[in-house]
Order: C-alpha cells, then structure tokens, then sequence
C-alpha cells in the first residue's frame, strides 16, 4: 500500500501515527498483520477465517480497505494506494504474493510516470507548469510524485521539466533566428531575464554565445 503523504507532519511524527494505526488496523482485523515500511508504504498480509470462496475473501478485502482509507481521511487527510499479491494458504507462498504485489505497483507506477513525462513534453510550453501543478493534475501528493520519480529515473521531476525547457531553448536556438525573449515564451518563461539566467546556468554560457558557438 502506498501512502500519498502529507507536508505538515515530520517523518517522524508520521511514522508514530502510522505504527498506532497499523497497531489498531492489526486488532482489528485478527489474525493480519499491518507494518509501516516507511512514511509513504505500508506492508499487510491480510487473513479471513472460515472463507471458502474467494469472492467472500475479495469482499472482506474491500471492506479492510474501506476501513484504512477512512481511518487515513480522519487522522492524517490523506489516501492510499492498494497493491494486492496473489491469494495463498500456505506461509512459504508468502514471497511469491509479496513478489506479485511489488509487479503491480511498479508496472502502475512506470505507467503514472510515463504519462506524467509525455504531459511535460506536451506542456513545457505553459509558463503555469509546476510540480504542484503536474502533481494536482494527476491527482497525487507533489512530495510523494517526487520521491517516485526520483526513484525511477534519477532525477529530480523538476529538473527533467528544466531539461525540457533547456533542451527545447537549445533546439529553437539552433534551428530559427528566433529572439531570446520570443525563446522564453515558447519554453515556458514569462520572464525573459529570468530564462537567460536559467538557461547560462544550465549551459554554462549567455544565450548569445551558445547562439555564436552554433
């Protein structure tokens, strides 16, 4: 399960809620166990008794989940994520559900994270493209959207969006006699003095040498 997490807290703080909610969510629910891996995952083995069918285990799954997203909305305002491995009877199944669970939530989040950078190659462009924006657009908590993204690809998602912009102000540059501030526009800068001062500290030169070099 991830957790889409919230500012106002410090980890630790979080970290201490979550664990009195997972000690509450494990009373609860006799016989599962619910584990705070971090301040955005939490790791549960569910368990149902006296359940034969699976479409009865499902249903007591979606009532557990029902439960969890409520207690979040109530005591800490946020919302999760669920990622479910496959159904086992047997303890030594146990890796192969965990296994199953972590394939979902990374092909879900290799595909949230592909949308997110077509969407910044198609609105580069728009001078209000923020991270709280992409995050807002794409219904997730800005901190948590940077944390994965970092993960994947090793770089912080707002400074993929300045390699966009960098590398289209390049391309334009190269390509059209295009004046600086008309540049700006084009790649999201309403402050043309602002783009020259981004664009000399990602490239290590003015506009006009780049410009002269090319």
């Amino acid at each position: 399960m991830d957790l889409k997490s919230i500012e106002h807290l410090s980890a630790g703080e979080l970290i201490t809620l979550l664990q009195q909610g997972c000690q509450q969510f494990s009373e609860q629910f006799y016989g599962s166990f619910f584990i705070p891996i971090d301040t955005t995952q939490i790791f549960f083995i569910f368990t149902a008794n006296k359940t034969s069918e699976r479409a009865d285990f499902q249903h007591k799954i979606q009532q557990m989940q029902s439960h969890l997203n409520e207690w979040f909305q109530n005591n800490l305002h946020l919302y999760g994520t669920f990622y479910y491995g496959s159904f086992f009877r047997e303890l030594n199944e146990l890796y192969l559900s965990y296994q199953t669970a972590q394939k979902v939530r990374n092909n879900q989040t290799t595909d949230l994270l592909s949308q997110i950078r077509r969407y910044i190659l198609s609105e580069y462009s728009n001078p209000g493209l923020t991270l709280h924006n992409i995050a807002n657009h794409f219904n997730i908590n800005h901190c948590y959207l940077t944390v994965l993204y970092k993960d994947k690809y090793g770089i912080n998602l707002y400074d993929y969006l300045i390699r966009v912009r960098m590398e289209k102000a390049a391309e334009l540059l190269k390509t059209t006699d295009l004046k600086s501030y008309q540049i700006a526009e084009l790649t999201g800068y309403s402050n043309s003095q602002y783009f020259s001062i981004s664009f000399k500290k990602y490239y290590g030169c003015t506009v006009t040498e780049f410009k002269h070099k090319t």
